[in-house]
């Protein structure tokens, strides 16, 4: 079975979501927003750079490694925030690996290549 060592998942990384919101006073509609879904545990090591043309200016682009503990709740469609001492970016997850198992722990592949959060 697979295990994960003590003390690899030492930093708290947040887990944001796509929410529907009810637009205020009444109006009709929702205004969709990111919304903190909870905060887990994990390893983060960053693995290249590179650049790239966004809206016709170079921007760097890092990818980063994350391991987690296995949860259902999370997807592909949420984003992660590292925390302040790591730069606090947002990130993009572009893929998620289940250990053999399929549920001890995630590997995901992010990067900074993230819709802005509000």
């Amino acid at each position: 079975m697979a295990a994960l060592a003590a003390g690899r998942l030492k930093h708290p990384v947040e887990v944001w979501r796509y929410a529907d919101i009810a637009k205020p006073n009444g109006r009709p509609g929702y205004d969709r927003i990111w919304s903190l879904l909870r905060t887990v545990p994990a390893e983060v090591i960053g693995q290249s750079g590179r650049e790239a043309v966004i809206d016709r200016s170079l921007t760097g682009i890092t990818v980063y490694r994350l391991t987690i503990r296995w949860t259902a709740d999370i997807s592909a469609e949420d984003q992660l925030r590292l925390p302040p001492y790591l730069g606090g970016r947002a990130l993009a997850i572009r893929s998620m690996e289940a250990d053999d198992t399929g549920r001890v722990w995630w590997s995901i592949l992010a990067d900074t290549q993230a819709q802005k959060m509000a």
